[in-house]
């Protein structure tokens, strides 16, 4: 339902679908909210939608458009509105004439009141066309059939290059051949200009070019030859060349008509072409807009945010060097434990975590009590069995001197057993180095264990740096790549260390998979320390700034596209 608004109390009804349909009182009432809201107005009728599209007319509020949905239709509220915009368009610029065909039939003295219907019903023609190529050819058959001109030619601006569009009462025409380059060559030259040629001509403004018209003129024998510019709030769009022989027919009409009709014959030419234009050239001629935008005096947001996305685009496509980033760890290429030779019990230590030790240095001593007291009787068992044997050599017993003799054998063994453990009671270091074990000073007389770990002794002039580098880098790195390392301890020194080896071995950190890789120091630094922690770059090659950006991104896309 088409509905129009006059100032009075009661609306009227222009227009309704179906003819023989009933007058909505809900229709009416959801028209009088897009009155009162001055927008668009969604209701309910008995669980039917109605939908309320305002319509203007030079800028003043109309009336309404109501449509009422049914429910499939209800959800394809957005193409709905879609094709409201294109059709108020239209509706619009009918309006617009309507009220100016009234306005002038009004005025019995207007000397254009009679032209009116024609230029509506012209226009309303060319509405109905299904293409922008009919339109064309309409508009110049139309042009030469109400004016009995000659031959009525539109030449149209795509891709900013003047193309011969139609040529009345031809379907094809070659615009290769010497007749349509001589029409071409004439609109070109009405164009470049921007103004209106007519040869022969009553007065021309000062310097205007017209030797292609007049060209045209005596080759074409014509009696004469009219350019007129299609203009498109001052954006030239096209040109209108009329050629004419016939002596007994006035051209003036036909060329006052078309400058009446010039704003909607404009209108209509663009909005066909962009309706038939593919997403290319509607998103190039968006662009194209938004960049006149641009342009503009009062555009400098626009004009800054343009800036930083040119800049940003471009430096997606600079050179950088790519590095992969992982945790380090600093450790000691040699490492040697000190364990407890035998079963006992601490008694004293002198090393602790963290501690300088030399070679042979002693780091802790066993409790030897027990060992001490273990010689002195074995030492008073060898005296007692001496003087067994003696005995039973004495008298003759060698069956007892046997078994004295080995009586004796055995606690001298267990003598010199007693006697080792006591040259191991004290505990020294194999290497010079660092204590990188867990402290034990709060252990003294603690029982250990033989083979007990009891200290670490880690070389302190030969270390290894192990990387941990994530899963998804792991391809890019090789052996001999370099890499830069810095430590927590010492952040403003940085180590150039080499990829030695990549471990088979990963280890899970953070729910990430890490795999492990060594790296050597080509050069020692005499502030390392083993269980250092900081993180290492390592340098892969050159590649686009806008692939180090995304490069993750993109491979977490292919990996979850693809499973």
């Amino acid at each position: 339902m088409l509905i129009q608004f006059t100032g009075q109390s009661k609306p009227l009804v222009a227009a309704l679908w179906p003819q023989d349909g009933d007058i909505n009182s809900a229709m009416l009432d959801c028209a009088r909210d897009v009155l009162q809201k001055q927008r668009l107005s969604l209701q309910k009728n008995n669980q039917t939608p109605l939908l309320g599209f305002p319509v203007q007319l030079n800028r003043q509020f109309w009336g309404a458009v109501v449509l009422e949905l049914g429910g499939h239709q209800s959800d394809n509220i957005k193409a709905i509105l879609k094709l409201l915009n294109w059709g108020t368009t239209w509706l619009q610029f009918a309006l617009h004439e309507y009220d100016t065909f009234v306005a002038d039939t009004a005025r019995p003295e207007s000397p254009g009141a009679r032209h009116q219907h024609q230029q509506l019903q012209f226009l309303t023609q060319l509405l109905q066309q299904p293409s922008f190529a009919e339109t064309a050819i309409t508009t110049v058959n139309g042009l030469c059939a109400d004016f009995n001109l000659g031959r009525v030619s539109l030449g149209y601006f795509v891709n900013n290059k003047l193309q011969l569009l139609a040529v009345s009462h031809s379907a094809n025409f070659d615009p290769r051949s010497e007749p349509m380059q001589l029409i071409h060559e004439a609109m070109l030259e009405a164009t470049q200009q921007r103004i209106a040629i007519d040869v022969p001509a009553e007065s021309l403004p000062e310097g205007t070019i017209c030797r292609a018209h007049t060209a045209l003129k005596e080759k074409h024998l014509l009696t004469s030859c009219h350019t007129r510019l299609v203009f498109n709030e001052q954006r030239l769009l096209g040109a209108l060349t009329i050629e004419h022989s016939d002596t007994t027919v006035n051209t003036l009409p036909a060329l006052e008509f078309i400058e009446r009709i010039a704003p909607g014959l404009s209108n209509i030419l663009r909005l066909k072409n962009e309706a038939h234009q593919s997403v290319a050239t509607a998103l190039k001629r968006s662009l194209g807009r938004w960049f006149n935008q641009l342009l503009g005096n009062n555009a400098t947001v626009e004009r800054l945010v343009f800036v930083c996305l040119s800049v940003f685009f471009i430096s997606l496509f600079i050179p950088m060097n790519f590095k992969v980033r992982s945790n380090a760890l600093v450790e000691s290429t040699n490492k040697h434990l000190v364990v407890a030779p035998y079963q006992g019990f601490i008694g004293e230590i002198h090393a602790r975590p963290g501690d300088a030790v030399n070679a042979d240095q002693i780091l802790a001593k066993l409790k030897d009590d027990e060992l001490k007291l273990e010689r002195r009787k074995f030492t008073s068992e060898q005296q007692q069995l001496r003087l067994e044997y003696d005995n039973a050599l004495a008298n003759a017993n060698r069956a007892q001197a046997a078994i004295v003799n080995a009586q004796l054998e055995q606690s001298k063994i267990q003598l010199r057993l007693v006697e080792q453990k006591l040259e191991r009671v004290q505990l020294r270091s194999p290497i010079a180095g660092v204590v990188v074990s867990e402290d034990i000073s709060q252990s003294i007389g603690a029982p250990v264990e033989q083979g007990e770990e009891l200290f670490e002794i880690a070389d302190a002039e030969a270390f290894k740096v192990s990387l941990f580098v994530k899963e998804q880098d792991i391809a890019f790195i090789k052996p001999n790549q370099k890499a830069t390392l810095t430590l927590k301890s010492l952040p403003g020194t940085y180590l150039e260390i080499a990829i030695e080896r990549i471990t088979p071995l990963s280890e899970l950190r953070e729910q990430r998979n890490y795999f492990r890789v060594d790296a050597k120091l080509p050069q020692q630094h005499p502030e390392l320390r083993p269980g250092m922690t900081g993180a290492a770059k390592i340098h892969i090659a050159k590649r686009a700034f806008g692939w180090i950006l995304f490069h993750d991104f993109w491979s977490w896309l292919r990996l979850h596209l693809w499973v």
